[in-house]
């Protein structure tokens, strides 16, 4: 295992085709970091951001979706 900082990355669109990103760092040093917390820590940020901007959660859904035909 790898012992570099490890950051979340939040992308928040600005416009049409515009977008700010946002790192903030969860910890600098991974390996001394108890087993789950960096996992819980995603979490927690992932849960801020959707709770921000609900509208941009689950945009994806239909994108990756087959038709029924493409399934048969």
């Amino acid at each position: 295992m790898m012992n570099f900082p490890v950051f979340y990355c939040e992308l928040i669109k600005t416009r049409r085709g515009y977008c700010e990103v946002e790192f903030k760092l969860m910890t600098e040093k991974p390996k001394e970091t108890a087993d789950g917390e960096i996992t819980e820590a995603f979490a927690r940020c992932l849960e801020q951001t959707i709770r921000r901007e609900p509208a941009y959660w689950l945009w994806s859904h239909k994108r990756w979706k087959a038709s029924q035909a493409e399934c048969r």
